[in-house]
This record gives C-alpha cells, sequence and structure tokens, in this order.
C-alpha cells in the first residue's frame, strides 16, 4: 500500500534531475548520469543494511527538497526547451 506512494517522491526526484541535467548536457548523458547515481545510492544503502532507508521520512523530505529545487530550475532555465533538434 504506502510502499508504492513512497515511490513517487524519488520517482519525481530523478525525473527532475533528468531534465535539468538535460539542459546542459544531452538527455542519453543526463538520464544515464541519473541512472547511474541513483544505483549508486541503492546499492550502498543497501549493503549498509537499510533496505528501507530510502523510503523513511528523511529520504522523503530530501526528494521533496530535490523536486521543488529542481522544478525552480527547470522554471529558471525553460526556454532551452524552446529549440527543437533533429537527429540526435
Amino acid at each position: 500500500g504506502l510502499r508504492v506512494v513512497a515511490w513517487m517522491l524519488p520517482a519525481l526526484a530523478l525525473t527532475t534531475v533528468t531534465l535539468v541535467l538535460s539542459t546542459v548536457v544531452s538527455t542519453r548523458i543526463a538520464a544515464a548520469a541519473t541512472a547511474g547515481v541513483w544505483l549508486v545510492v541503492v546499492s550502498s544503502v543497501a549493503s549498509a543494511g537499510g533496505d528501507l532507508a530510502l523510503f523513511e521520512g528523511r529520504a522523503q523530505l530530501a526528494y521533496v527538497v530535490l523536486a521543488l529545487v529542481g522544478g525552480a530550475v527547470l522554471v529558471a532555465r525553460r526556454e532551452v526547451f524552446d529549440t527543437v533538434e533533429v537527429g540526435q
């Protein structure tokens, strides 16, 4: 039940980070970098024995902050998305 809902904030934060990074580098690099960092975080938390630590209150708060800061950066850099690149 609640574990499914707990995945929403990390997903929103990771998506926002990927979009922010894609304003600086290509979308593929942004997605790969975000996924790579997420895998490192999940692996290190799991190896430390805190399997559910990514879903606890402090982590959820960090995801909210990351999503809000990322959203503010996206609004500030929205003109980057006005260009169309074909063939990449």
